[in-house]
């Protein structure tokens, strides 16, 4: 027998009521779990369309947040 880190949320614990069904579930779910690293990326990427449309319209608007004191009279 061997250690496997597992996370379970509650659905899949009410789901599989029995040691044995929740044991299938998750030894099912670690064995097809990636990692998540793809390795070093190459090549080049495109613009997002918001940033398309961005570059595009030509207009510079930057939103500013101004703060300012009221004296209490």
């Amino acid at each position: 027998m061997h250690a496997v880190p597992v996370s379970a949320c509650i659905r899949v614990i009410c789901f599989h009521q029995t040691i044995a069904g929740l044991s299938v579930c998750l030894l099912t779910a670690a064995e097809t779990a990636s990692s998540g690293e793809q390795g070093l990326l190459e090549g080049e990427s495109g613009l997002l369309p918001i940033q398309q449309h961005y570059f595009e319209s030509g207009q510079q608007k930057f939103r500013t947040i101004r703060m300012y004191s009221i004296d209490k009279v």
